[in-house]
């Protein structure tokens, strides 16, 4: 990914913060979203989405990690 994209992406998570902290003083946004005692259901998926989406983040930076070590490896110069 090149760094026009991370920069894109940057700014487009920060936008969305952003927005999140504009509203959260508006009460726009609730303490509690979802209420396990009366939303089970709808709880365990969003529990279970939140979980995959961590697991796969963490995929993802240590890919990241390794193609950077990959890269660092071939600049290397040879002695």
């Amino acid at each position: 990914m090149n760094r026009f994209a991370l920069r894109a992406y940057g700014a487009l998570a920060v936008t969305v913060f952003g927005l999140f902290a504009l509203a959260a003083p508006a009460g726009a946004l609730a303490p509690q979203p979802i209420d396990a005692s009366e939303q089970g259901p709808l709880a365990f998926v969003a529990m279970t989405v939140m979980c995959v989406l961590f697991v796969l983040s963490l995929f993802y930076m240590d890919r990241v990690r390794q193609r950077r070590e990959r890269e660092a490896e071939q600049r290397r110069p040879v002695e």
